[in-house]
C-alpha cells in the first residue's frame, strides 16, 4: 500500500540537504568573488564583455555587497561556522559589515544570532564603534514611493559613498544626504563654523604676536650694540602722515547715520559676520515674544525681519535686526504697512 507519508518525508528531508547545500554554496560564492576582487580577476582573467560583475551575472551593487560580506568573515572567522549552520543568514552579515569594529565585535557578535531583521536593525542602531550598548531608541519606519529618476539619484548616491569595497545602507545614505544638505545649507550650522574659524584665527595670531613680541625684544637688545647716533638720524628721516580721510575710521554701528549712509547700508546688504551672530543668538528659532513671555517656537521659513523697517530708513547694523518665523515676520508688517497693502504686496508675487 503506498504511503504518503514517506514521500512527504523523504521530500523534507531532500529539502533539508537541499537547504544545507545552498548555504554552503552562498557561502562559497562569497568568498570565491572575495578572492576575485583581490586577485583583480577583470583585468587578470582575459578580455570579458562588460565588468566583472556582468560577467558573473550580479548587479555593482550585489557584487560589492558580497565582498564586503566576506571581508566581514574573514576578520571574523567564526562566522562561517554559524553561516553554514544556519543561525546566521548572509544578509544579516552584510547588515553588521559597516558596522562592526575590532572595539565592539564582541557586542556586535553576542546580538547577531537568532535575531529577524527588524530586531537585529534595531539592535545595530544601539552599539557605537567603541562598542557600548547604548539605551534603545525609537525606531520609526518610513515607507518612500520614488520615480525612477529618483532611484537613480540614490543610486547615484551609493556610488558616491561607497569607498574601500564597503557599499553603504539606504539608512547611512540618507543620514549622509542630510548630513550634507544641513553642513551647505543650515545657517545656524554656517554661523557655528564661522565663529569656529574665527577663534582659530584669533588663538593663531596671538601666538605670532607672542613670537613677533619675543622676536623684537631680541632684535632690541641687539640693537643697543649700535651706535646711538645713528638711531637718533634714522629717527629724525622717519616723516608721520597724518589721516586726512574718513574712510580709515570704523564708526560703531549703533551711531545714527545719515540719509546717504543708510542707502549704502542697504546696498551692501548684511555683513555675514552680523547674520552669524544673529543665528548664533536666536537658535535658528523665532524670537518673537507673546505677551505672556513665551517665545515662539518655530523654526521653519526663519527670516530677518528689520526692526526699523528698511523702507523707512532702517539699516542693517546688528541692533536693528531680528530672526522671525515668516508668520510674525508678516504680522509686523501687517501692523506697520497696513493689511490692505499687504495683500496687495502679496498679490503681486503669486
Amino acid at each position: 500500500m503506498h504511503d504518503i507519508r514517506l514521500e512527504i518525508r523523504k521530500m523534507a528531508e531532500e529539502t533539508r540537504d537541499l537547504i544545507t547545500q545552498e548555504r554552503q554554496l552562498s557561502l562559497r560564492i562569497v568568498m570565491n568573488i572575495a578572492v576575485l576582487d583581490k586577485n583583480n580577476a577583470e583585468c587578470n582573467m582575459g578580455p570579458i564583455k562588460g565588468r566583472i560583475w556582468d560577467f558573473l551575472g550580479l548587479t555593482e551593487n550585489q557584487y560589492w555587497k558580497r565582498c564586503q560580506v566576506a571581508r566581514t568573515i574573514t576578520r571574523f572567522p567564526v562566522l562561517t561556522e554559524w553561516v553554514a549552520s544556519g543561525d546566521v543568514s548572509l544578509s544579516h552579515v552584510a547588515m553588521i559589515s559597516g558596522k562592526i569594529t575590532d572595539a565592539n565585535s564582541d557586542v556586535v557578535l553576542s546580538g547577531l544570532r537568532d535575531k529577524s531583521t527588524r530586531e537585529l536593525a534595531m539592535f545595530l542602531s544601539r552599539v557605537n564603534a567603541t562598542g557600548e550598548l547604548l539605551p534603545a531608541d525609537e525606531i520609526y519606519e518610513v515607507t518612500l514611493r520614488l520615480t525612477k529618476e529618483q532611484v537613480q539619484l540614490l543610486d547615484r548616491c551609493r556610488e558616491v559613498l561607497a569607498s574601500g569595497g564597503h557599499v553603504p545602507s539606504k539608512e547611512t545614505i540618507i543620514e549622509q544626504s542630510m548630513n550634507d544638505l544641513l553642513s551647505k545649507r543650515d545657517k545656524l550650522e554656517k554661523a557655528k563654523r564661522a565663529r569656529s574659524r574665527a577663534a582659530t584665527r584669533s588663538a593663531a595670531d596671538s601666538q605670532e604676536q607672542r613670537i613677533s613680541s619675543d622676536a623684537k625684544e631680541h632684535s632690541v637688545s641687539n640693537f643697543d650694540s649700535i651706535n646711538t647716533a645713528a638711531r637718533q638720524e634714522s629717527r629724525k628721516s622717519f616723516k608721520v602722515r597724518p589721516i586726512t580721510s574718513g574712510r580709515h575710521i570704523q564708526i560703531s554701528p549703533d551711531v545714527p547715520r545719515t540719509a546717504e549712509e543708510i542707502l549704502a547700508s542697504r546696498k551692501r546688504g548684511i555683513a555675514a559676520l552680523t547674520e552669524h551672530e544673529l543665528w548664533l543668538k536666536s537658535g535658528a528659532q523665532c524670537m518673537h515674544v507673546y505677551e505672556d513671555g513665551v517665545r515662539c517656537e518655530a523654526k521653519m521659513m526663519i527670516e530677518i525681519d528689520h526692526i526699523h523697517m528698511r523702507c523707512r530708513g532702517g539699516g542693517n547694523e546688528a541692533s536693528n535686526l531680528r530672526l522671525v518665523c515668516r508668520k510674525h515676520n508678516q504680522q509686523y508688517a501687517e501692523k506697520k504697512l497696513g493689511l490692505e497693502y499687504m495683500d496687495v504686496m502679496r498679490q503681486r508675487r503669486l
